[in-house]
């Protein structure tokens, strides 16, 4: 997959990977996170490599690391949309 994308947390163990098909600079991908992730309930990480990716709380916390999300069952690939 191609950087950068977005991991949504469905539940716990279960995830799918969004494409980002839009043009965002890191600041603003991470701020349209947070306004889904507040939207839909959901945590999220955009992963901007593979060792730098932000997570997203539906708070609208935020935590910069090292590690993506890794592991547990993945969703086949979905595109967010962003009204422009």
């Amino acid at each position: 997959m191609n950087y950068p994308y977005v991991v949504l947390r469905i539940m716990p163990g279960v995830y799918q990977t969004l494409r980002v098909d839009f043009p965002a600079d890191r600041q603003g991908l991470v701020a349209f996170t947070v306004s889904e992730c507040k939207r839909i309930g959901k945590r999220m990480c955009c992963v901007f490599a593979a060792d730098d990716c932000v997570y997203c709380e539906p708070d609208g916390s935020t935590r910069a690391s090292a590690e993506p999300p890794s592991g547990g069952a993945r969703l086949g690939p979905a595109a967010p949309t962003k009204e422009v």
